[in-house]
């Protein structure tokens, strides 16, 4: 499969690399991970990132979730609500792995305002059962944008 094949968008916007991850499909996101020319960073026509579908699997595996991160240029890419990855769909969907690594990142950017004009701290209070240790570092990096 070369770059052209791979990146190929359909009528919706997806690449086969979108396709999979939206489907679940293990070994296909692996084989297309592997492949040098792959983009994790190419939006659909709802402005989904890989990364943005890969939130919305819950119980994504981590291996998976990593990899598409380390070949993410954008973590703050947003969509057509203005959401990041972290915003909506890890918190909203209550993807703790998702949040859990994305919040490791320094580059990550917790005071964003979708089109509602929530930033990830006013989305997280939504989350009846937050784990107290995702809520700490949303509130703590919050509170650090806010010092600065």
């Amino acid at each position: 499969m070369n770059s052209e094949n791979v990146n190929k968008h359909n009528k919706n916007g997806d690449t086969a690399l979108h396709v999979a991850i939206q489907d679940k499909f293990k070994t296909a996101i692996k084989e297309l991970l592997k492949h040098k020319d792959v983009d994790v960073n190419l939006k659909d026509n709802d402005n989904y990132t890989v990364l943005h579908f890969a939130t919305l699997w819950k119980d994504i595996p981590i291996d998976l979730f990593k990899k598409i991160l380390e070949k993410t240029t954008d973590v703050n890419a947003q969509d057509d609500e203005g959401d990041t990855a972290l915003q909506h769909l890890a918190i909203l969907c209550e993807s703790k792995t998702a949040v859990n690594i994305l919040l490791k990142r320094k580059d990550v950017d917790v005071s964003l305002n979708n089109k509602n004009e929530d930033t990830a701290f006013d989305l997280c209070r939504k989350w009846k059962d937050i784990p107290d240790n995702i809520f700490k570092i949303i509130s703590d990096k919050t509170a650090d944008i806010q010092a600065q």
